[in-house]
């Protein structure tokens, strides 16, 4: 693709996909961050140019992480971008002239507001997804999966189109990316995206330069907790007891009581302490001490 950076920056987009963009899942943050180097300084050698900025969507940490490797006066600057999916949970689908939107709120599907009226007789009128207060509010047990999943994927599109996009000036306008994934895909919403496709806004915006996708599932890599999202996620059959000793071995060594106790396993208990011995057999064990 042709860059078109009139500032001749070079601006690198670091999306965390998937697992990766969870930190619940991700057991080793340090490898993660060394995957997010290696696309950056690849797209760098593409470039044949250093890298002026780093903007991060989805996986805060990593974004904090990154900012602490970096030397402001020597390596790029980092920031964190990301919009609250929750604002678009009553985002109908939009047509127009040469446009077309998926909606949020589908079918049946009504807004969160008369939801949390019904519920727990809060204000329908006054219930606005643009306040935060609001959205903390907002009772999860009311919306269907599928919905969350719409709001979220919108997120990460409006997301992309502020970040590809040098209209907004929310944010640092990236001219090359770095998709991470967790191998089980490439991440092609990503890519699709990357390249002007964008179901969830109106006119997309492609990436103007170069994208390269890092895999942090790679043969023998242990950068994701693969065994504790399989046991949580209600998308997967596995439960605590299919896991092997070493799986469960490793889950008691790194998670606090309160996880383990979520995922449905006792912590490790605490070794026995060893019985004091009888007063009068340690003094009968005693060998004392010769007279000079």
């Amino acid at each position: 693709m042709a860059e078109t950076n009139t500032n001749d920056e070079l601006n690198v987009f670091v999306a965390a996909l998937g697992l990766t963009g969870n930190d619940r899942y991700v057991r080793d943050m340090d490898a993660l961050a060394d995957r997010a180097e290696e696309g950056i300084k690849k797209i760098a050698a593409m470039a044949d140019q250093r890298v002026d900025n780093v903007v991060v969507r989805g996986n805060y940490a990593l974004s904090q992480l990154l900012e602490e490797r970096f030397d402001a006066d020597v390596f790029p600057n980092v920031e964190y971008y990301s919009m609250d999916w929750r604002m678009f949970l009553d985002d109908p689908a939009e047509d127009g002239d040469n446009y077309s939107v998926e909606g949020v709120m589908t079918g049946d599907d009504v807004p969160v507001g008369e939801l949390m009226a019904a519920e727990h007789g809060v204000d329908a009128s006054a219930f606005d997804l643009s306040d935060r207060d609001d959205r903390n509010d907002i009772d999860y047990s009311l919306l269907e999966q599928s919905r969350i999943n719409r709001a979220k994927a919108k997120a990460m599109g409006k997301t992309d189109e502020r970040v590809y996009n040098d209209f907004f000036d929310t944010v640092t306008t990236a001219t090359h990316a770095v998709f991470l994934h967790d191998g089980t895909d490439r991440g092609m919403e990503a890519i699709t995206t990357a390249r002007g496709t964008n179901p969830w806004v109106k006119f997309a915006t492609a990436l103007s330069g170069d994208y390269v996708d890092v895999s942090a599932n790679k043969d023998g890599d242990e950068i994701l907790d693969w065994a504790r999202y399989l046991v949580e996620t209600s998308r997967s059959d596995v439960e605590a007891e299919d896991l092997t000793d070493g799986q469960v071995a490793d889950l008691r060594a790194r998670l606090s009581p309160d996880d383990l106790e979520y995922l449905g396993l006792k912590p490790q208990a605490a070794p026995e302490n060893e019985p004091e011995p009888e007063a009068g057999a340690a003094a009968s064990e005693v060998t004392p001490a010769k007279a000079d």
